[in-house]
């Protein structure tokens, strides 16, 4: 023990010393590296050691007991209260950030991953006590972390909104992806302080997807605010733009977790048949929790199936075992997941069940009993926080494009976290980006429709607003500009084409005789809309061939049955079309987002070419619910999925199909029946009252 200790003093000298030639980055990670060895040797530490803390700012990690007055006064001036009785010590950087919104100032930050933002937006949301707080996210997935942890701490003084059926309080936080927060535009009209996080998604150049969305909400909500904060990791500069006047750029690498990475490409690159076998010696290795990033469904494809043959077990558990069979009985009955499951790997992708994702997400967080690997696309790295400690970058993709250098360090920064590993390592098994300066560029983007009203000339050029407005005068001399304006808030809403918008004009204009019977879809009998809605589904260009339709229609033509009958059977009605479920799960997503656009599209021009009087709004409500009851899809974003609503909804506890119901009154009624009380109906299995454990403990009682 006294030579450990001998290091540890060696150790803090040479720290010591790169402080004393200014180089407190290193001096900061060599700090970090030393409290993760004291941390495994279960050493605590000395005065000595909290000095360094102190010196590099790093004040969460200090210990209290083992300090000196002087310290112990020094740790107190970073202590912060974040609601609910709960206060935690703040970092340098974190509180400089903290000061400067609190002083009113519009800020936009580029920090390391690590860096612990929620902590200074709870924070100033308890200091500066606003009336109205929008948040906008990138994913669901990160919607509901933020409302979770938002809502332990402050549902009892604020609304926390994250639902289009809210009622608004007197004091709201919203909390919305893009998409989900314009249809909030004029309901929202005075924000204290709007937050986006991810807001390099903003940019066509990172997210050619969500761009337009998001800066959709840029126009929409930033004149309203009388403050902005704005986060994103791995931004070095930020260039000139309409989007961010007024706001001061704030770019800070202070990082609380030091990242080990290795490379094993070049190796790999020799010999690629035997990539598998550096994988699961990296595994075998490093037992720790382990995010492996497969880049693309192919590749999640080829990982699970390497993962499976290779009989690598990385936990086992009786947890783990009911998991493998609720998701048999509730999914498919042989389905991949459930084999990974019962050996304690899981898998995350946009296309799961949110609820199913978010479940995965809680057995990866649980320390012994739970999920130790976690295969994943770009799903991951956008927000979600894990308790990873290790990360492996199997394949550099994102989707179809190769990695950016952006990107790519944004996933090494999923590996360790403040509080639960103080070393991340990383270890890379392809070909890495080469390392550039990021600039972020926040431009109109262009094939997009915008309010005109909301383009400033003396923020935005005759050529940038001429491109922005082009697709509204091209809809309006078509279909008139008094029907544009009854319907402009749901163009503006969504992400139309202008290719999108022409072919379908030109179809009915030129055959408007193939859309007589259109009103059929309003039709309660799925086998009258056949012929219409294949016709739509053809007009969609990303369905281009006959045997895409067919199954598509096909799929939507079963979905009246997702509330009663289970997935399995549905699969079973499905058996001709050789359905399985990552096929369910990819059209359903679809069908609740991208169908339901195109169909609101094709909707208005039709209403305003054809004049039949015809509307299939009802039919188009049904698809963004998958025709479940609304309220049973809302409470799939809390965590519960549709199969546990139903069998509470069957023991006559809550009517789900109650029309009247909101997820507001929803949450009420499960708050007034109380866990306990679920739990007792006969039906649910043991994992069932497990999500339900995990469900209540996200809607906590105000």
């Amino acid at each position: 023990m006294s030579e450990i200790r001998s290091d540890v003093f060696e150790k803090c000298r040479e720290i010591n010393s790169l402080l004393n030639s200014g180089n407190e980055k290193d001096a900061r990670n060599e700090l970090i590296k030393m409290l993760d060895f004291l941390q495994e040797k279960d050493i605590p530490y000395n005065s000595l050691v909290n000095h360094l803390i102190r010196e590099v700012g790093l004040f969460p990690y200090f210990d209290e007991k083992q300090a000196d007055w002087m310290d112990s006064l020094a740790c107190e001036m970073f202590r912060a209260d974040v609601g609910f009785e709960k206060s935690v010590i703040l970092h340098r950087e974190q509180s400089l950030v903290l000061k400067r919104l609190l002083a009113g100032e519009s800020v936009a930050v580029s920090a390391p991953t690590s860096f612990g933002k929620s902590f200074i937006i709870d924070a100033y949301i308890k200091l500066k006590q606003p009336q109205n707080v929008v948040i906008l996210v990138p994913t669901i997935a990160l919607m509901d972390e933020t409302r979770r942890r938002l809502y332990k701490s402050f549902s009892r003084d604020y609304e926390i909104i994250t639902q289009s059926d809210s009622d608004i309080g007197e004091k709201n936080i919203f909390i919305f992806p893009p998409e989900r927060a314009l249809t909030f535009k004029n309901v929202i009209q005075d924000i204290d302080i709007f937050i986006i996080d991810e807001f390099y998604k903003a940019s066509v150049q990172f997210d050619p997807d969500r761009a337009p969305s998001l800066i959709k909400c840029l126009l929409q909500f930033s004149n309203k605010a009388n403050q902005r904060y704005f986060l994103a990791p791995n931004i070095s500069c930020l260039e000139d733009n309409p989007f961010t006047q007024g706001m001061s750029f704030y770019y800070t690498d202070f990082n609380t977790v030091y990242l080990n990475s290795k490379n094993y490409y070049p190796q790999i690159n020799v010999a690629p048949d035997q990539k598998a076998k550096f994988l699961f010696d990296i595994l075998k290795e490093n037992p720790g929790k382990t995010l492996v990033y497969a880049g693309t469904f192919t590749e999640i494809g080829k990982l699970k199936d390497s993962y499976l043959s290779s009989g690598i077990n990385r936990n086992s558990s009786e947890l783990l075992d009911s998991f493998s069979k609720w998701l048999s009985d509730n999914y498919q009955p042989i389905w991949y997941l459930s084999d990974l499951a019962k050996r304690g790997i899981g898998m995350h992708n946009g296309r799961l069940h949110r609820s199913l994702a978010q479940i995965q997400i809680k057995l990866f967080e649980e320390r012994t009993n739970g999920l130790n690997d976690l295969i994943s696309t770009s799903s991951i790295i956008e927000g979600v926080n894990t308790e990873a400690k290790n990360v492996i970058i199997w394949k550099n993709k994102i989707g179809s494009r190769n990695l950016n250098f952006f990107t790519y360090k944004n996933i090494m920064g999923r590996s360790g976290r403040m509080f639960k590993h103080f070393v991340g390592n990383v270890f890379l098994l392809d070909k890495t980006p080469e390392e550039e300066s990021v600039q972020l560029s926040l431009k109109l983007p262009q094939d997009s429709i915008f309010d005109p009203a909301l383009l400033d000339s003396s923020k935005f050029s005759a050529e940038e607003i001429e491109d922005a407005t082009l697709i509204q005068r091209e809809i309006e001399s078509e279909i008139g500009q008094e029907s544009f304006s009854s319907v402009k808030d749901d163009f503006y809403f969504s992400d139309v084409k202008k290719k999108s918008v022409k072919y379908i004009i030109t179809d009915l204009k030129d055959k408007p005789t193939k859309w007589n019977g259109l009103g059929y879809l309003n039709s309660d009998n799925p086998s009258e809309w056949d012929f219409c809605l294949k016709n739509i589904l053809y007009l969609m260009h990303s369905i281009g061939d006959r045997d895409a339709v067919e199954k598509v229609a096909a799929f939507i033509e079963i979905l009246p049955w997702n509330w009663t009958k289970t997935i399995p059977e549905i699969l079973d009605m499905l058996s001709e079309y050789d359905f399985s479920i990552d096929n369910f799960f990819e059209l359903e997503k679809k069908v609740t987002y991208n169908f339901v656009q195109f169909f609101t599209l094709f909707n208005h021009l039709q209403k305003s070419i054809l004049d039949s009087g015809v509307d299939i709004s009802p039919f188009i409500a049904k698809m963004k619910t998958v025709f479940l009851p609304p309220v049973v899809l809302q409470m799939e974003e809390f965590g519960l999925p549709r199969m546990i609503s139903r069998k509470i909804h069957n023991a006559g506890l809550i009517n789900f199909e109650d029309k009247e119901l909101t997820s507001k009154k929803v949450i009420e009624q499960f708050i007034s029946i109380g866990k306990e009380r679920i739990c007792q109906i006969n039906t649910l299995d043991s994992f069932d009252k497990y999500v339900v454990d995990f469900f209540y403990d996200g809607i906590a009682i105000k």
